[in-house]
């Protein structure tokens, strides 16, 4: 998929043999194989049913209106601190004192709350949260997100539990629910709630477009199809009248990124797509902090399956007339 990409034209027809596909296309076709014949795969490319409905409706989700596009304020990472503290003893105080603890802990001579002195995407591991902080808004955000992670964590969560598909739904949750409660208190500005909405938004639609076009990629070769250009540039064009949906530039450029890094990104897009489904579904809800802790609670239950956090979601949020 070269820089010709957009300017390609062949006569390809339903009837292809493989030995008419390019390199480019030769390699990823095996790539998509690969992942189709690999058993760690195989639940989730059965469980695309479920997701592909999810992608297609945060999609559909409207965007904040934005009069500024500065934050209104900055904050210290000592106040950000104990404005997540204040946020929580309203949700949870057990949650709130977890949180402080944590916040001071060490474990094994290191701590818990990482503070790091350049840029590096914020990120926990093993029940540590590494951060950056620059004393802007969105940093506050992360702090309180990444916290939410290094809660939750357990030795006991792993693939088969239903962390697998719902890591990140508590944590976009916490977002809005401390984003409001910052405006409410008046710490914030309701720009700067937008501002917080606009940005997780528009990263959550990105993930579900190339989440979309993955799953495309993987229904072609199931169909006994080869991936060729001319196929994929049909599927782009098809995509594009879905709200939001990723640019044509933007696709081609993602799957050069696939094809260059021989991988593909679902595993990791699905529980944000989910969180952000979920958080949209919460935030129109009458107790919106108990069904915060109600997922919190679920996804720290490595006893719950993947396949059973998926039909929870369904039973829950997808189903028509349900009473919440």
């Amino acid at each position: 998929m070269n820089k010709d990409f957009f300017n390609f034209k062949t006569n390809d027809t339903e009837n292809i043999h493989s030995e008419q596909l390019d390199s480019e296309e030769r390699e990823m076709n095996k790539l998509i194989d690969e992942y189709i014949q690999h058993p760690d795969c195989q639940s989730y490319i059965e469980n695309f049913k479920t997701i592909k409905p999810i992608c297609e409706e945060v999609l559909k989700q409207k965007h904040s209106e934005i009069k500024e596009k500065e934050w209104s304020k900055n904050i210290s990472i000592n106040d950000a601190i104990k404005y997540a503290h204040q946020f929580l003893t309203t949700v949870d105080s057990t949650l709130a004192d977890q949180f402080m603890n944590l916040v001071y802990q060490n474990n094994n001579n290191q701590k818990i709350l990482n503070i790091l002195p350049n840029y590096i995407k914020p990120y926990c591991e093993k029940g540590k949260a590494y951060i950056y902080y620059h004393d802007k808004i969105e940093n506050m955000i992360t702090l309180l997100h990444e916290m939410i992670h290094a809660m939750g964590y357990s030795d006991a969560i792993n693939t088969n539990s239903a962390y697998r598909y719902l890591r990140e739904s508590p944590t976009l949750i916490i977002e809005n629910l401390f984003s409001k409660w910052l405006v409410k208190n008046k710490i914030i500005t309701q720009n700067d709630y937008n501002l917080l909405k606009e940005w997780r938004l528009r990263d959550s639609q990105d993930v579900a477009s190339k989440t979309l076009m993955e799953i495309s990629l993987i229904e072609m070769r199931e169909k006994g199809q080869y991936i060729t250009k001319k196929r994929v540039l049909e599927m782009i064009d098809e995509k594009q009248h879905i709200n939001n949906f990723a640019t044509r530039e933007e696709c081609i450029k993602y799957l050069m990124k696939v094809l260059n890094n021989k991988r593909l990104y679902f595993k990791e897009s699905e529980g944000y797509i989910i969180g952000q489904y979920i958080s949209d579904k919460v935030d129109k809800s009458r107790n919106p902090e108990k069904e915060f802790l109600e997922i919190y609670n679920l996804t720290s239950n490595p006893n719950i399956t993947p396949e059973k956090s998926l039909k929870i979601i369904q039973e829950k949020y997808q189903e028509p007339n349900i009473d919440r």
